[in-house]
């Protein structure tokens, strides 16, 4: 299959995963782009069928568990920076690196990634009814693997409910999004400001699905929330918890 200028591009730093194949399902036309931290890694992925590798060591010296966590972050919101190439590229979709087999409704997701968007997200297709909110998203993130970052997701969250209560907006009908899947259109993003406000949050605190949810409901016209995931992805565990 001919590869489009679009990009499936999924990282791995601090050696948080084991490096898999491309995830069974994913587009024949996306170019597949794996990120990660040493040569060696970089090396295995390709040897596993990824179309291209890359070895960003810029994150090496970081020993603390949260700048980890928000450098990995700035990939989310800044990929061409990590990988020069994206900027020539139409589309970029960033996902987690422990994904085995992708929603089978991705294919669909791309084709609904309409131009008069800047970043694409997904519903979380786990939560429904009175469980589907920020609100309920922040309790079920009172984990371990959270807590050193746990006071600055339960402010946040509150800001933002008092932000949605002030646009008039009901923050029990506002849905978790899912972070571990989401795009951006690589030529808009260079022409306003969401990607900034991205990585502003990040430094507030690192509860992606919350702030992508955030996004969506202050910025419907630049954000696209796809609501047609099938909950029938198959992932691995972490090698360790961040």
């Amino acid at each position: 299959m001919d590869k489009s200028n679009m990009a499936y591009v999924a990282k791995n730093f601090f050696n948080y995963e084991d490096i898999h194949p491309v995830p069974q399902l994913v587009p024949g036309n996306l170019v597949t782009m794996y990120l990660t931290d040493s040569e060696q890694n970089k090396q295995k992925a390709l040897s596993l069928g990824w179309d291209r590798a890359y070895v960003d060591e810029s994150l090496l010296n970081i020993n603390d568990h949260l700048k980890r966590r928000v450098s990995i972050s700035h990939i989310n919101c800044y990929p061409e920076r990590h990988i020069l190439e994206l900027s020539n590229f139409d589309k970029a979709f960033i996902t987690d690196s422990n994904i085995i087999r992708i929603d089978s409704a991705f294919s669909d997701f791309i084709i609904q990634c309409s131009e008069q968007y800047t970043l694409y997200g997904i519903k979380h297709s786990w939560y429904h009814g009175d469980g589907d909110n920020i609100s309920s998203e922040m309790r079920r993130s009172y984990q371990q693997r959270w807590a050193y970052n746990w006071s600055q997701m339960q402010d946040n969250t509150n800001r933002y409910i008092e932000i949605f209560k002030e646009m008039g907006m009901d923050y029990m009908k506002i849905p978790v999004m899912n972070i571990k899947y989401m795009g951006w259109n690589m030529k808009k993003k260079q022409e306003n400001k969401i990607a900034d406000l991205l990585w502003e949050e990040y430094n507030k605190h690192l509860q992606g699905n919350i702030i992508l949810s955030y996004l969506w409901a202050t910025n419907q016209g630049d954000v696209f929330n796809y609501c047609g995931f099938r909950n029938d992805e198959a992932l691995v565990h972490h090698k360790f918890e961040a």
